[in-house]
């Protein structure tokens, strides 16, 4: 995808979103991991249960500007920005699982990573917790 394409999308998109990751997370079995710029300096990474779009974990990573924004999807996806795909635009949602999990495992998983800050994210940005369930959990964790 063109930057160019980026950038119309974002002013001009149903949205003003762009999603450009949406697939199976290789470390959480059972968890889609998406990726959703909304806006030129700021990143949505959500990793929720497959099937559904809410009640994941919800993180959102601010840059100092487009480039550094650019940069850092770049690294952590391993691919440059014309590769990308615009997932809103083919409706894009990966396939379920062929691996059998158990998703209460994944859970206790992804959640010490959570409380452990040891999910990776992208790098050069600030990361804050979409203020919710698991925000508070993060909140009440550390204060202990």
């Amino acid at each position: 995808m063109e930057l160019s394409d980026i950038k119309r999308y974002l002013k001009t998109g149903a949205s003003k979103t762009v999603t450009v990751y949406c697939e199976l997370s290789s470390k959480y079995t059972g968890y889609v991991e998406t990726i959703t710029m909304m806006n030129e300096r700021q990143v949505c990474i959500e990793f929720d249960v497959y099937g559904y779009d809410e009640a994941g974990i919800t993180y959102f990573i601010n840059y100092d500007n487009f480039e550094i924004l650019l940069k850092s999807l770049e690294e952590y996806l391993g691919k440059s920005s014309d590769e990308w795909n615009i997932i809103n635009q083919t409706g894009y949602y990966p396939k379920e699982p062929q691996l059998e999990y158990d998703l209460n495992h994944t859970h206790e998983l992804i959640q010490y990573d959570f409380l452990t800050d040891n999910i990776v994210l992208p790098q050069y940005g600030k990361v804050t917790i979409k203020d919710d369930y698991w925000k508070k959990l993060y909140d009440d964790n550390n204060r202990r």
